[in-house]
């Protein structure tokens, strides 16, 4: 299709996405709050990844804040020549919390992962469950007869779209003269071409009313 087209399933997991993100950008409002570092004291951080973690002790010289709401902590340790900085994420930071809490870090990659989902779902790149990438003006295998028959013709892809109830409608043409067809079809019955050299997918079809 050489346009996106938005259907009101696809609509809906867009706008239940969206409130996520402000549900967790609430959250990390609330958890910063219980995440509060004090600069000049120190700490126990964990540096290193894999077998080369190891908990050190710095002393916390700066925060700010990155965009998603979560803050990032930079720390001090060692002196002269061995002085390092790191800068860490409020997980990195070994402290005495419940069980269970989820840190800033934590929400703010949820974030992410959810800004990611309505990207890829405006832009098409994913789809919902049954809905087909079929394009207007080929030809495709579609099964004509009654289920079960057997019967198959090829036909030509005319038109395409969601119905008001979010659903993909195709209307196919074959034939010719007076024994030209118009069907009509829902994704829920196309199935999409396995092996190479297929005309395309094969699709359970009704004639369309008169």
């Amino acid at each position: 299709m050489s346009e996106v087209q938005i259907s009101s399933k696809v609509q809906a997991k867009v706008d239940a996405a969206r409130v996520q993100i402000e549900e967790l950008k609430q959250q990390i409002q609330e958890v910063a709050a219980t995440e509060a570092l004090v600069v000049g004291q120190t700490y126990s951080i964990s540096v290193g990844k894999g077998e080369t973690a190891r908990i050190i002790e710095a002393t916390l010289i700066g925060e700010r804040k990155k965009d998603t709401g979560a803050s990032e902590f930079r720390f001090s340790a060692g002196t002269g020549f061995d002085a390092r900085f790191y800068d860490l994420s409020i997980n990195k930071v070994i402290r005495d919390v419940p069980e269970g809490t989820i840190s800033s870090a934590t929400l703010s990659k949820n974030i992410s992962r959810l800004e990611t989902t309505i990207e890829n779902l405006l832009s098409g790149k994913v789809r919902l469950k049954g809905q087909i990438d079929i394009v207007n003006g080929q030809q495709y295998t579609i099964k004509c007869g009654k289920p079960g028959s057997g019967e198959t013709t090829t036909a030509v892809l005319m038109d395409q779209r969601f119905n008001d109830a979010g659903n993909q409608e195709f209307v196919f043409f074959y034939g010719a003269g007076f024994d030209a067809k118009v069907v009509i079809c829902g994704s829920n019955r196309v199935v999409l071409a396995e092996e190479a050299g297929d005309l395309g997918p094969e699709v359970d079809v009704e004639e369309a009313a008169e």
